[in-house]
């Protein structure tokens, strides 16, 4: 299954989420583990905010399986496993470098995890344009969520980029971090969406992102909580095929 996260303006945090809902989602009795790869085509940040490196990452990933041949099914050799159940693929710092490979590399590697059922794969996408080479991961998601800010200009686009993700197969879902300044039933009206979510925030959501995946600890406190409960609520928004793993791959 594939879960693919973006924004459209600033940094909402859809990266420490999407690092949030891998370690947070339920293992199922195939007992899967679950992998994030950065795929911003603005370039990474997780290979320094988890103090690993980018080589090998999402670079030597995605050229195994450009290349025809199977080592993209060997995931550990290009991933980083930070425990939790979680494995990492980081993307390349620069932006110059990730979008191009990116541009290349998008629909093959989309293409790939879709038909890799051994994990569960969560996608950080970096914004959602309309030129986004890392639209490819939305076209073979089961789950694509749309990362935003609660004030009301980071709504303004949202309508607009959720109309360009609709034609996609799977789930669409607005996550909005920190507490609205409208009610829900209002900006579920303004977005014409009944799959809008709301996630805590706080000024140091990274660094906490990073205790909880690193150790037990943190679990205990209020980011985990909210993790736990978005994932239940994500989940019932899916058709359960999705979560049995039988979307994706067009």
């Amino acid at each position: 299954m594939i879960v693919a996260l973006g924004s459209v303006r600033g940094a909402p945090g859809v990266t420490s989420w999407t690092m949030l809902l891998a370690a947070a989602w339920e293992q199922d009795s195939v007992n899967r583990r679950r992998v994030v790869l950065e795929a911003d085509p603005d370039g990474g940040v997780l290979a320094a905010r988890y103090g690993v490196g980018v080589d090998p990452g999402a670079i030597t990933f995605a050229a195994s399986h450009r290349r025809g041949v199977k080592e993209w099914l060997e995931v550990a050799e290009h991933s980083r496993d930070l425990g939790s159940k979680v494995m990492l693929i980081p993307g390349t710092e620069s932006a110059d470098r990730a979008a191009s490979m990116w541009r290349d590399a998008a629909p093959t590697t989309a293409s790939a995890i879709a038909g890799n059922s051994a994990f569960d794969w969560f996608v950080d996408c970096g914004r959602f344009r309309p030129e986004s080479p890392s639209l490819a991961f939305t076209e073979v998601a089961a789950l694509t969520i749309l990362v935003v800010g609660p004030m009301i200009e980071d709504l303004l686009q949202v309508p607009a980029t959720l109309s360009m993700l609709e034609p996609r197969n799977g789930t669409i879902a607005t996550l909005i971090v920190g507490k609205p300044v409208h009610g829900m039933q209002e900006i579920k009206g303004f977005l014409r969406s009944e799959h809008v979510f709301v996630a805590p925030s706080s000024r140091n959501l990274p660094a906490e992102t990073a205790a909880i995946i690193n150790t037990n600890r943190a679990r205990r406190g209020w980011l985990w909580r909210s993790a736990i409960a978005l994932v239940a609520d994500l989940k019932a928004t899916m058709p359960e095929r999705a979560l049995l793993h039988d979307v994706g791959a067009p």
